[in-house]
């Protein structure tokens, strides 16, 4: 029998004492675990197109924006359904996480009416407006380039929300000078001083994103428990990279927990089927 065997076995309190030590530490420290989805843990770091994306977000910066498909169970058209699109629209517009939403119902119309163009600066046309010919307002949205299958279908059966989400201006100004080091440190490298500035940024950055992140999963799940309502009289589907990232960080997060309860109860098994006793189940 080894030295370090006869150790164990001469002195089993106090190696339980330690190793209960050792699991403490681990134990606690588990709690610094996180599990992130976003571009910059998706993409590497050299990827040509992602060096570009963060050159366009740095110039151009946009919200968040989730997609959501509305096809009525009627013909979407039809006053009924004109109507839950309009009750739809207005609940995820109020949502606390929603800056804004766009719909067919809020897309600007020109030939749908005969308000004359100069008009119009003041007094945008929609389908809401009395003065737009709804038959008009269809071929409008339907044959235009700039709605024509974006935000309506070519076969009128389907249209698009457009959900925004609110942007936290600490996150947007964090991002903007990170992205613009991370380029230059691309592009020809950093100085001593940068190099202290980008990790100080990064730091920084990974804090709020992971509130970002809180507050979008929140948001995310209000608007799914809003669409829940409106199942019964339309197809409804929920798109966009919020959701995506969000829920591949839900989904690994249930892996870990339906992996890991079954590694543990096979463990249990195979312990318990060997030794017979609960002392020998209990201590590994």
């Amino acid at each position: 029998m080894g030295p370090a065997l006869n150790l164990l076995l001469t002195h089993p309190r106090k190696a339980l004492i330690v190793l209960f030590c050792v699991l403490s530490f681990f134990a606690y420290h588990a709690r610094d675990f996180e599990l992130d989805a976003s571009a910059d843990s998706l993409l590497l770091e050299d990827d040509p197109d992602f060096q570009l994306s963060r050159q366009v977000s740095a110039r151009y910066q946009t919200s968040p924006l989730l997609i959501v498909t509305f096809s009525p169970h009627g013909i979407l058209f039809e006053d009924e359904a004109l109507s839950r699109l309009t009750q739809l629209r207005d609940e995820l517009k109020s949502l606390a996480g929603v800056d804004s939403v766009m719909s067919i119902l809020d897309a600007p119309l020109v030939t749908s009416s005969d308000v004359p163009l100069s008009e119009m600066v003041g007094n945008i046309q929609t389908l809401e407006s009395s003065t737009v010919d709804r038959m008009r307002a269809i071929d409008e949205l339907t044959n235009s380039p700039v709605f024509q299958s974006l935000i309506i279908s070519r076969d009128r059966l389907t249209t698009a929300i457009l959900v925004n989400l609110k942007l936290d201006p600490d996150f947007t100004a964090l991002q903007i000078k990170r992205n613009e080091l991370l380029i230059q440190r691309s592009a020809g490298g950093l100085s001593r001083e940068q190099i202290a500035e980008l990790e100080d940024i990064s730091a920084a950055y990974d804090t709020v994103s992971e509130n970002v992140s809180e507050s979008d999963h929140r948001t995310i799940e209000a608007v799914r428990s809003v669409l829940a309502r409106y199942r019964p009289y339309a197809e409804l589907n929920l798109g966009g990279f919020p959701m995506i990232a969000d829920d591949m960080i839900q989904f690994v997060k249930n892996d870990l927990v339906v992996f890991g309860g079954s590694v543990l109860g096979f463990l249990v098994f195979v312990l318990a089927l060997i030794f017979r006793r609960v002392r020998w189940v209990m201590l590994p």
